[in-house]
């Protein structure tokens, strides 16, 4: 049977450095049952405490993947993701409940992935990076945005079902405005576009799903990786070849992650590549060797 590992980073950005605010990015990772799971969150620069909310919404995403997966329902497509969604919503009203925190300060993506023998999925809510690492080398990636930089957060969910924000995008909940813009990096070739979709707003407000079959898992993907969209920020490097630089693991043991995340933004900063927004990846690995 495939084993499964993962890892997880979260720094901050130049420009909130520079402004004495804190990081509004997490992440999350870790085995449970047969598989292993990652998480991330990115808070909204122009919201409240939203380092807060990307972390309730983290640890709140995490248990509800791990209760899953340890009970073997998981990958479960959408209804897995409605159920995680579920779980997001009544986090989110608790923690404003007990800790008196504004709805502002819950505004905050999440993307998500779990892996296991039976397969694998990863969910979008709001924007960022989704990547997979095949064994031949190939690196296939998905970049999720919204007009305006303005994405949907889940807190939106948990305030009103959605409806402010629905509104504020036109209200017409077939019109696609959620959009996907997908490559794929071939060592001999570089990149190579493989297409956009323009999902409609209510596809967006339900997050964006990609399934993987069990046969997929085991015998091609040697990683899935998230990022948030600090990834798109980084000074000097487009956010393709900067995926490449965070894929580029020289081991897989251990803080696989971690240790590949801060030697590359080490040496890009001595190339003045540095992150000007927060940066946060969260990865699964399947082990080459049963």
């Amino acid at each position: 049977m495939k084993q499964f590992f993962a890892d997880h980073y979260f720094r901050i950005g130049q420009a909130h450095i520079a402004n004495g605010t804190p990081c509004q990015d997490f992440a999350l990772s870790g085995r449970a049952g047969p598989g292993a799971w990652a998480v991330l969150s990115d808070g909204c620069s122009s919201g409240g405490h939203t380092d807060m909310g990307a972390r309730v919404l983290s640890f709140a995403t995490a248990a509800a993947i791990r209760a899953a997966l340890e009970e073997g329902t998981f990958p479960a497509g959408r209804g897995g993701a409605d159920r995680v969604g579920q779980a997001q919503k009544a986090a989110i009203s608790e923690a404003q409940r007990v800790h008196s925190l504004d709805p502002q300060d819950m505004l905050a993506t999440c993307l998500w992935a779990c892996a296991t023998p039976l397969g694998g999925m990863v969910h979008v809510r709001g924007d960022g990076v989704a990547a997979w690492l095949l064994r031949d080398g190939r690196v296939a990636m998905s970049r999720y945005d919204w007009p305006d930089n303005r994405p949907f957060y889940p807190a939106y969910e948990a305030q009103d079902g959605g409806a402010a924000f629905a509104a504020a995008q036109g209200g017409d909940m077939a019109a696609p405005v959620f959009r996907e813009e997908r490559w794929i990096h071939v060592p001999s070739l570089g990149f190579l576009e493989a297409g956009t979709s323009e999902h409609s707003l209510a596809e967006g407000m339900a997050g964006a799903v990609s399934l993987f079959g069990a046969a997929h898992v085991a015998d091609e993907i040697s990683f899935i990786a998230l990022f948030s969209d600090g990834v798109e920020q980084i000074d000097g490097l487009g956010w393709k070849e900067a995926v490449l630089e965070l894929l580029a693991f020289k081991t897989e043991k251990g803080a696989f992650v971690k240790r590949r995340a801060m030697r590359a933004i080490r040496d890009g900063a001595s190339k003045g590549r540095r992150p000007v927004d927060d940066i946060a990846c969260a990865v699964i690995g399947v082990a080459a060797e049963d």
